[in-house]
């Protein structure tokens, strides 16, 4: 009994180790430190290619502050989801894990882009 109790819980995966995502409804304070957006990376991460203001980011939060939440986007599945182009104000899209491009007007920006999410 024991056993299958194991394995049912294998399969269903434990409640621990599942991830949610939890829409918010209302604006949220967090903080994106330079080396929680790709802490594996090898070269110097510039946050000016990775994300810009307005981005929508998918982020998880890492540890509470002082006064707000540290945010990390080191795993594949998080990054930008949404971003607008800066010269035509069109949503972009992305065309790998580190660019986007906009459809109107062709312009190529650096991104830390989240890996498409199974539905």
């Amino acid at each position: 009994q024991q056993q299958q109790q194991q394995q049912q819980q294998q399969q269903v995966g434990s409640p621990q180790k599942q991830q949610f995502i939890i829409p918010l409804h209302e604006p949220f304070a967090g903080t994106l430190r330079q080396n929680e957006i790709r802490p594996n990376s090898s070269l110097e991460v510039r946050i000016e290619e990775c994300l810009r203001p307005g981005d929508v980011v998918l982020a998880k939060v890492h540890a509470n502050g002082e006064r707000d939440f540290v945010l990390t986007t080191a795993e594949a599945e998080l990054g930008v989801i949404r971003a607008t182009c800066e010269s035509s104000g069109a949503e972009m899209r992305a065309v790998s894990w580190k660019e986007m491009r906009c459809p109107a007007s062709g312009a190529r920006e650096g991104r830390k882009v989240a890996k498409p999410r199974q539905r």
